[in-house]
C-alpha cells in the first residue's frame, strides 16, 4: 500500500520534476529561432519553452525574453546564441546558462542557494546577486557587468568577485 501511495505521489510530481529546468518564452521580436537538443530548428514564438539542451538564436534586430519557474528573467539580445545546459560538478548536477555569442541580461528575483552557473567560452560565473549582464564576443572575449548584487567570475584559474557597477 505504501509503495502504491509513493508511486502515485511520484506520478503527480513528475511533471514538476521533469520541467524544472524549463524557460518559457514570454517575449519574442524579430527572427528568434529555437534549436532543440535533437538538432531540430524552429521559429520561436511567445508561449514556447526551452529545456536543458535547447538553444535560443536571435537574429539581427531581434530579442527574446525568457522566464524560469524560479522567477529568473533572461533577456537575450540581438545576434546572440544562448543555451540551457546541465553539467556534473563534484558529483552534483548543476544548471548552466551558456552564452556562446552575443549579450544576455540576467535578473534573479530570489536566490535559492543553488543558483545556476553562467558560462561563456572563456569564463564561468557564480551568481551571488540579482542582476547582471554577460557579453560574449566572436573573438572569445567576455565582459561581465553587475547592476545589483554580487557575481563571482572565474577564468584561467583566477576568480574575481564583482559588486554593483563593477565589470571584468
Amino acid at each position: 500500500m505504501k509503495s502504491t501511495i509513493a508511486a502515485f505521489a511520484l506520478l503527480l510530481l513528475w511533471p514538476l520534476l521533469s520541467f524544472a529546468e524549463q524557460a518559457d518564452i514570454v517575449y519574442a521580436e524579430g527572427i528568434v529561432d529555437l534549436k532543440y537538443s535533437d538538432g531540430e530548428l524552429v521559429e520561436a514564438f511567445i508561449g514556447d519553452y526551452m529545456e536543458t539542451g535547447d538553444t535560443i538564436i536571435t537574429g539581427e534586430d531581434s530579442l527574446a525574453e525568457l522566464e524560469k519557474q524560479s522567477g529568473a528573467t533572461i533577456k537575450v539580445a540581438p545576434e546572440t546564441i544562448f543555451m540551457l545546459q546541465e553539467v556534473e560538478r563534484n558529483g552534483e548536477k548543476r544548471n548552466v546558462m551558456s552564452t556562446t555569442l552575443g549579450a544576455v541580461r540576467f535578473k534573479f528575483d530570489r536566490l535559492t542557494g543553488k543558483e545556476p552557473i553562467i558560462a561563456t567560452p572563456t569564463i564561468v560565473a557564480g551568481v551571488r546577486g540579482t542582476e547582471f549582464q554577460v557579453f560574449a564576443g566572436a573573438d572569445g572575449s567576455t565582459l561581465v557587468i553587475v547592476d545589483t548584487g554580487k557575481v563571482a567570475v572565474e577564468s584561467q584559474g583566477e576568480t574575481v568577485e564583482l559588486l554593483p557597477e563593477e565589470g571584468v
